[in-house]
């Protein structure tokens, strides 16, 4: 009787671990999509130039609040 027990145990430990398997090759996949779709955006410089202006300005900011503690 244990040996069934064992064995029903280690089919539906399998049978969960196939289901998680086959759940990360699906996630897997949309990731591939949703990279390729990425990729085929265009890559136009206005959106990277208007980041680094951002960062920029954020740096400057940060400087001059910087300078205003009394050191």
């Amino acid at each position: 009787m244990k040996t069934n027990i064992r064995v029903l145990l280690v089919l539906a430990v399998a049978l969960i671990a196939t289901g998680v398997v086959i759940r990360q090759e699906r996630e897997v996949g949309r990731l591939r999509a949703a990279i390729a779709e990425l990729k085929s955006l265009p890559t136009e410089g206005v959106g990277i130039s208007t980041v680094t202006n951002l960062l920029l300005a954020d740096i400057e900011e940060l400087r001059r609040e910087v300078a205003e503690i009394p050191g």
